[in-house]
């Protein structure tokens, strides 16, 4: 069993991709990027298994994984490498529902920063944002992951945000620098043409600096009554958001409380929540979430956790983790991270 120091740990252990979906709403840049590329729009979606209707309910989300295959597809498609760039290019209000007409409504540039980092969760929480203002410069970072499609999101949130913060302003605005974590692409050209600053590649973080100057510039479309209104809107819808996401955390916390106990199934969980099998599968759904995905995600970082910690034994680790044995979580932790648990240990 785990020591309930340890397990207190885990329990408080922040979930990295719990909230792994993104609006609806958000899918209308690739719709905008295939309408001027003469796609047609709705076999593009109709393949993927989402109505053209669904894009128009704000309410509605999907999981992350599915936008980013959409993203990737629709270069394909166009035989775009550089997909990311263009589709954040398309960016218009509406794609961001509530949260990009709190934005526009705002009096100055600082203020609309600050509703995007609050309400950003509306619309996507693949790439959580995060300002630093400073006295001469100021930088906007965002977590996109690590995984090989990261690159195009990460080229899709910088390309919109520098667009959308252009056209809010009604100022050709240049950023100090952008910075990216992939490696340097083929279409240097296109990275040069809309962003018109020095552009990093390998680096730490992905990040656009720009001049604190820029923080007092207002706003064009600034509206005080649709201000008021939208903050109130957002307000009331990031409550819910925020509630939704205590499914989540509760079948985590049963899944953390009883792996080393027993394999927990479905029904085994769903008996520990009060409810019925389905009805956890059906709000699970809706939320974009399966329950072997959550389980798995949940393995895997209590895996990162126990694989730093030298008193746990590799035997011990599979125990922990609720696998049958060792053999199969070999095989679930390469799949992870490429190699061995013993291999991992050894090489960190």
């Amino acid at each position: 069993m785990i020591d309930s120091k340890r397990q207190d740990n885990l329990q408080n252990m922040p979930d990295s991709h719990q909230e792994t979906t993104v609006s609806y709403h958000y899918l209308r840049g690739i719709v905008e990027y295939l309408n001027r590329r003469e796609i047609a729009v709705e076999p593009f979606f109709t393949q993927a298994g989402i109505a053209l209707e669904a894009l128009n309910d704000g309410d509605k989300r999907l999981p992350s994984s599915t936008f980013l295959t959409l993203l990737e597809a629709a270069g394909k498609l166009t035989s775009d490498p550089a997909v990311g760039l263009h589709v954040g290019e398309c960016i218009k209000p509406g794609q961001y529902g509530v949260l990009g007409y709190a934005v526009m409504s705002s009096q100055t540039v600082q203020e609309a920063f600050e509703r995007h980092e609050r309400y950003e969760a509306l619309v996507s929480n693949r790439a959580q944002s995060r300002y630093q203002l400073g006295n001469e410069v100021c930088s906007l970072t965002w977590d996109t992951g690590t995984d090989a499609v990261a690159c195009a999101i990460a080229e899709e949130n910088v390309a919109s945000w520098v667009t959308f913060s252009r056209w809010i302003t009604g100022q050709n605005l240049r950023p100090l620098s952008v910075h990216f974590r992939h490696s340097a692409p083929s279409y240097l050209a296109e990275y040069e043409r809309i962003f018109r600053c020095p552009v990093l590649f390998e680096q730490p973080v992905v990040e656009v600096r720009f001049p604190s100057a820029y923080l007092s510039l207002p706003i064009t479309q600034h509206d005080p009554l649709m201000q008021e209104m939208m903050d109130s809107h957002a307000e009331r819808l990031l409550q819910q958001f925020n509630q939704t996401d205590r499914l989540i955390q509760d079948v985590r916390r049963v899944l953390i409380e009883g792996l080393a106990q027993t394999a927990l199934s479905l029904e085994a969980v769903s008996l520990q929540l009060g409810l019925a099998p389905r009805t956890l599968q059906r709000r699970l759904s809706e939320r974009g979430e399966t329950f072997n995905g959550v389980l798995e995600r949940t393995r895997k970082e209590l895996a990162m956790t126990y694989i730093a910690q030298a008193d746990v034994g590799l035997s011990e680790l599979a125990y922990l983790l609720g696998y049958a044995d060792q053999t199969a979580f070999q095989r679930a932790f390469k799949k992870w991270t490429g190699t061995t648990p013993g291999k991992y240990r050894k090489r960190e």
